[in-house]
């Protein structure tokens, strides 16, 4: 048989074409299954989170719980920096005094004899600091405080007995009281409970936006002030959070359903509640189990699942 340069070819392209046969004994590699990115836009119901169920939590808090020392009644406050660290708070653990003293209350202001011509033209509720904690609040279990500087936490609440976490109990006589702000940054806070225990939040910043991730166990009214932005809450979270009223720059909503919780009013309620107050920046609220699902892609992995599912 003769093989001539135009015989070779066309065997050539006749590999080329054959098709490749299904034979079950060959190695495919398994389906590439593509996680849902951080969308470029803002977050709306048509995320890709909005597939995930509250009910069905993806992760279990359990396994990211760090490598760290439990505390309580933690204050930290910078004049000038930012405070970027992770707590583990268990608010059953006895702290000594000296250890954790109570901050000096704020100095009072000076009195003035007559009111100036500003204090007779706007109103007293105006003139009231909305950021500031009322003077007979509790101490709060975690309050993290910057003048200017961003913040970043990453806070677990635990349950501790004889130095191991129990997540199954908790010290319902009490909530977690949490309070985290800036007056001159953004924040971002990302609350993990292994407990049931419930939690009194509050998170503001006086210039800058806010980003809250809260358990997916939460129940309870959430109350967001923001002078010049947007609220937008996650797919999973909106599924959940009925608001009731939107007016003077505040949204009042309530997560959960709050005729099973029991919920009458704020003065009687005994659950979780989350206080967002920014005077210009965007409030985002997301379920801390939607982390995994908001993880940014690499480079490699998006071209090889958009070749995948070609």
């Amino acid at each position: 048989m003769i093989i001539t340069k135009e015989t070779d070819k066309q065997s050539e392209l006749a590999a080329v074409a054959m098709p490749i046969p299904k034979d079950e004994s060959f190695d495919v590699p398994p389906p590439y299954v593509q996680r849902a990115s951080i969308p470029s836009a803002p977050f709306s119901s048509s995320s890709p989170s909005a597939q995930f169920d509250p009910s069905h939590s993806p992760i279990d808090p359990a396994h990211q719980l760090p490598d760290i020392p439990t505390s309580n009644f933690v204050s930290i406050f910078k004049r000038d920096g930012a405070i970027r660290q992770s707590f583990v708070i268990d608010t059953s653990l006895d702290v000594p005094q000296d250890l954790s003293p109570v901050p000096p209350p704020p100095p009072p202001k000076p009195a003035t004899t007559s009111p100036s011509f500003i204090d007779k033209i706007i109103p007293s509720s105006m003139k009231e600091d909305r950021f500031a904690l009322p003077e007979n609040a509790p101490r709060p279990h975690l309050k993290l405080e910057s003048r200017d500087g961003s913040i970043n936490a990453n806070v677990w609440l635990v349950h501790s007995e004889q130095g191991r976490v129990d997540t199954s109990a908790c010290p319902e006589k009490e909530k977690a009281i949490f309070d985290i702000g800036t007056k001159d940054g953004s924040v971002i806070v990302k609350l993990h409970s292994l407990t049931e225990q419930k939690v009194s939040m509050r998170v503001w910043s006086k210039d800058g936006r806010i980003t809250v991730y809260i358990p997916s166990s939460f129940v309870g009214p959430v109350n967001i002030y923001t002078g010049d932005g947007a609220i937008i809450p996650s797919a999973g979270v909106s599924k959940r959070l009925s608001t009731f009223a939107q007016h003077n720059k505040t949204q009042r909503s309530f997560l959960g359903d709050f005729k099973s919780a029991g919920y009458s009013d704020a003065a009687s309620w005994n659950g979780s509640s989350l206080d967002i107050l920014t005077k210009d920046g965007r409030v985002q609220l997301f379920y801390v189990e939607e982390l995994d699902g908001l993880k940014p892609q690499g480079i490699m992995s998006k071209l090889l699942g958009s070749l995948m599912n070609v």
